[in-house]
């Protein structure tokens, strides 16, 4: 295991530990600057995923409501045909009944 006099001998920090380099000074105004605008692209994406998953729930919801519809109006054009396919019959049960009841009464 490498002592740390040796890690140093290695891996100097600064000028003053065997001719090592010095960091460059660091702007803050330019590392504030980096981050807002790391943080304001990510907003960015952010609100970009809301307002496409937002846009996909409305989709969705109006193709349910219009299922929805077209089974009704489906629904209700079928029950229509079946019952004036049905009415006839309906009718013809009826007066066989009340001739039956007159008959019987």
């Amino acid at each position: 295991m490498a002592t740390q006099h040796q890690f140093r001998r290695h891996h100097p920090r600064g000028p003053s530990e065997e001719g090592g380099v010095a960091a460059p000074p660091v702007d803050i105004d330019d590392l504030l600057a980096r981050v807002e605008a790391t943080l304001l692209a990510d907003f960015r994406r952010r609100e970009q995923v809301r307002a496409t998953a937002s846009a996909v729930t409305s989709v969705i919801f109006i193709g349910v409501i219009l299922k929805l519809q077209l089974d009704l109006v489906y629904g209700g054009l079928l029950l229509t045909v079946f019952g004036l396919m049905a009415a006839p019959a309906i009718t013809f049960i009826q007066e066989k009944a009340f001739t039956y009841a007159l008959a019987i009464g």
